[in-house]
């Protein structure tokens, strides 16, 4: 493609291999756009990027850098705007854009967008999902490094689905990529708030500053030429808060128990195999029966629900399409075994996710509750005694360990940890194997075991190294180990 095709008022014409922000990954041949702010920054980051084989720059018009060759630079007074219309253009053309479905809040995002994901696919509407386990576009994996990508991975992400015919995207925001921007103004009409809870608070400072991160998914992000909807979980505090917050310029669409809110749970019961509900929706009712376990499923499923209602499914459609619902990799994911035990791994890392997931793991066990569990290095030190307080409150049994130290001491994680659960028996082992083996060994049929803090993940990062590392791998040849002794 020729650059001049797709930026306005440019009349090179190289051939182009794509866009980039970062001049850090630029490959030969693509358009980089150097955003910084500092001149000496930017004058450094297009160096680089001409390194690296970029075939134009684009920047400030008050770039001056004297070595530069003018017929590789493109200058503007509005670097950002030019950006997005060069996205569209080149990883879009004519085609039309999917829907964009953000979920955000602390916990449950994955899974919410993962079921919005599968219950309009399973229903013939093809749909594709950006979350912490990568992109998916009809079942075929897409690598993301970021929950949310950059604004150029994610507009390659949105041609690949465009591509496949995917009418909608549903995706995780974080806090990080809003505070940052990392999507630029893109239209999302369909934003959804799950909970909030502490967490990042080594990037946000507090709870409030983490509250207005997210806020931005609802009060920016609007489009001129559509209905932009707000999800909100109206049995949490925040939930509220921006539910009766003037400028939050969405149509606003309670889900909970609560009350006042448009898809209400009425009723719930969670099982050892399943659970089931009860929900109410603009004064019909229907009853729903899930593989998968807990109440705090029970909610991403409903804010799910809300969402494929205002996408063109019909409600009389959702019992079925919610039976057919399939757990995310490393959420309350259930390891089959020989042993009479339910072991659970779970991507459960703040104090209310933990709490949320031995409570949920307590009402479907026989037997003792064992948790094997740590804290991120350079992360939000502040949480460590208060998950090591949960597990004292909640598990029978408790073995701290490291989840992924970082550039920590691992033994030092650990203290501050074990500093939360007070007097409490507990056994702290550095080696993350070593512990899900001890509280293997430790169990008794009828008991459950829960893995917590990694989920999904493959890796384990120990002094800036990622060693390859899968809590349900770990388990699995664990138990084929008992099994050939």
């Amino acid at each position: 493609m020729k650059t001049n095709q797709i930026i306005p008022g440019c009349t090179l014409s190289r051939e182009i291999t794509g866009i980039s922000t970062d001049c850090e990954k630029v490959h030969p041949g693509e358009v980089y756009f150097a955003l910084a702010r500092d001149m000496n920054k930017r004058t450094v980051q297009i160096t680089k990027a001409l390194e690296a084989g970029a075939s134009l720059i684009v920047c400030h018009e008050d770039t001056r850098i004297p070595a530069l060759p003018e017929n590789i630079i493109h200058r503007t007074s509005e670097p950002l705007r030019l950006l997005d219309l060069v996205l569209k253009n080149f990883y879009l053309g004519a085609r039309k854009k999917p829907a964009l479905v953000a979920v955000t809040g602390t916990n449950g995002k994955t899974s919410t967008a993962y079921y919005i994901y599968q219950m309009l696919n399973n229903s013939g509407r093809r749909a594709a999902f950006i979350g912490t386990i990568g992109g998916l576009v009809n079942s075929e994996t897409h690598s993301t490094k970021l929950t949310t990508p950059d604004i150029c991975d994610f507009y390659k992400f949105l041609h690949a689905a465009s591509a496949a015919d995917c009418e909608t995207v549903a995706f995780e925001y974080s806090s990080h990529a809003l505070h940052q921007k990392r999507l630029l103004d893109i239209t999302i009409p369909y934003a959804t708030f799950t909970n909030l809870t502490q967490d990042h608070l080594d990037y946000h400072g507090t709870m409030e500053e983490y509250f207005q991160a997210k806020r931005l998914l609802f009060t920016q992000h609007l489009g001129d030429d559509a209905t932009n909807f707000a999800f909100l979980n109206l049995d949490d505090s925040f939930g509220q808060r921006l539910n009766h917050d003037p400028e939050v310029k969405r149509v606003k669409i309670g889900y909970g128990q609560n009350n006042t809110a448009a898809f209400r749970i009425i009723h719930q019961h969670i099982l050892p195999d399943n659970s089931t509900f009860t929900a109410q929706w603009k004064g019909r009712s229907a009853s729903f029966k899930t593989k998968l376990l807990g109440t705090h499923n029970v909610y991403n499923i409903a804010a799910a629900c809300v969402n494929v209602l205002h996408l063109g499914m019909q409600f009389d459609d959702l019992p079925e399409a919610v039976s057919k619902l399939t757990a995310v990799p490393g959420r309350f994911e259930n390891v089959p075994n020989k042993c009479g035990l339910r072991i659970i791994v779970d991507y459960a890392h703040t104090p209310d996710a933990l709490e949320k997931l031995l409570q949920n793991a307590r009402n479907i066990t026989t037997g003792k509750l064992l948790v094997v569990f740590g804290c991120g290095g350079n992360r939000d030190t502040t949480k460590r005694p208060l998950m090591g307080r949960i597990a004292a409150r909640l598990a029978d049994s408790i073995f701290i360990t490291s989840d992924n130290p970082r550039n920590e001491d691992p033994e030092k994680i650990i203290e501050e940890i074990a500093a939360g659960a007070g007097d409490r028996e507990l056994q702290k082992i550095v080696c993350r194997r070593s512990a899900i083996r001890a509280a293997i060994h430790s169990a008794k049929p009828g008991d459950t075991v829960v893995i917590a803090g990694k989920g999904h993940e493959n890796t384990q990062e120990i002094a800036g190294v990622f060693h390859p590392f899968s809590d349900r791998n770990v388990v699995e040849d664990i138990l084929q180990k008992e099994e050939e002794a």
